[in-house]
């Protein structure tokens, strides 16, 4: 018994530590829920933003209507959830068009100021933070996960 506890201790303190950005690749899911932490506290009946934004993913109604037909009032549900994945692969497929790699940071920094801003490299400083802080959270969250996989088919 001591074996066994001591061999899953070493496995698990290895992977800690040894998983970084280039072996653990956050999915869709890992930037949403990032995304969502960053913005509201991962609140889906967040306060307003200064500009109109609402709900987890702070949306505006214009980015809300680009990618649904459905009303705005569902932007407080879990509804917002398939509207930020439609969002999140809008950001990727523009970003490619215009021949930049999708990483996180890029996603991210797009959700904060908009595609456009990133294509021109026109990222102010608060969104580089932003963007820091969501691909930090994404980071963790795929590796969380990998760990809870791997000890769920221990």
């Amino acid at each position: 018994m001591k074996t066994v506890l001591l061999v899953t201790l070493i496995i698990t303190t290895f992977l800690k530590t040894h998983l970084s950005a280039q072996t653990t690749t956050p999915s869709a899911e890992d930037f949403l829920y990032a995304i969502r932490e960053v913005e509201t506290g991962n609140c889906y009946d967040a306060p307003t933003g200064s500009c109109g934004e609402e709900g987890a993913y702070q949306f505006k109604k214009s980015v809300w209507a680009q990618h649904t037909n459905v009303s705005f009032h569902e932007v407080h549900t879990h509804y917002s959830d398939t509207v930020a994945l439609a969002h999140y692969h809008w950001i990727i497929k523009r970003l490619k068009h215009a021949h930049i790699t999708p990483s996180i940071s890029k996603i991210a920094a797009a959700w904060n100021c908009g595609v456009t801003a990133v294509i021109r490299g026109k990222i102010p400083h608060s969104t580089k933070d932003y963007a820091e802080r969501v691909s930090n959270l994404a980071l963790d969250h795929a590796k969380n996960r990998m760990l809870e996989t791997y000890a769920d088919n221990r």
